[in-house]
């Protein structure tokens, strides 16, 4: 047991002064970080309600989410996870002891999200299988964004929501295909229809040009 920040490395850990719920855990005054025990985790799972209350957004240094970390039990380098909250960072556990650590201003992140009460998962397999298909997702969705603009995505995710529950949902992909992929001249048969016999077209009455 080294008793040391696992990111100053040369820091002895001691209590820290605020207490997160009844949980008072380890940290260090150098760099304000703090170790959280698997039995000390455990329990603050319990009580997400009253520590969303209670935190405080914390300025982060970008620069010590790339530091390796150390455990302070004495067991070696710990692995990270990617952590996909308002802000990507990276939360480094023990293999051994389950121990986990936390930069200045993670907890407050990780906390006030949902992906809170999933914390103990984030070093499993399956759980990043998960958070690469949600990076992969978001991604898509940016690019799509960008190509569409943001006025006009907004709209058609709009649209995809109030379709998912219709009945005719597939009926009315049918058609938007359709009506995207005509031209002018395709949907008014050359003009023999009005332009607004298009939505005219859509209550049933279809005005036509005189002859």
């Amino acid at each position: 047991m080294t008793n040391l920040c696992p990111k100053c490395r040369t820091t002895k850990l001691g209590r820290a002064a605020n207490a997160l719920a009844e949980v008072v855990p380890l940290g260090c005054v150098a760099c304000a970080g703090f170790w959280l025990t698997a039995e000390e985790t455990a329990q603050l799972i319990k009580h997400q309600k009253k520590l969303r209350e209670e935190a405080q957004p914390k300025p982060r240094d970008p620069a010590r989410d790339r530091l390796p970390a150390f455990c302070p039990m004495g067991h070696g380098v710990m692995p990270r996870a990617r952590v996909e909250a308002d802000t990507t960072f990276h939360l480094e556990q023990c293999v051994t002891c389950l121990g986990i650590w936390f930069d200045v201003g993670e907890w407050e992140l990780l906390v006030t999200s949902d992906l809170f009460r999933h914390l103990r998962k984030f070093w499993t397999p399956g759980w990043q299988r998960r958070m690469q298909g949600v990076n992969s997702r978001k991604a898509h969705l940016a690019r799509v964004s960008q190509k569409l603009g943001p006025e006009m995505y907004a709209r058609i995710m709009r649209l995809a929501v109030d379709l998912r529950a219709h009945p005719a949902r597939f009926d009315a992909l049918a058609f938007l295909e359709e009506e995207v992929r005509l031209n002018q001249d395709e949907r008014t048969f050359n003009g023999l229809l009005t332009t607004s016999g298009e939505v005219g077209a859509f209550t049933g009455e279809i005005p036509v040009h005189k002859r």
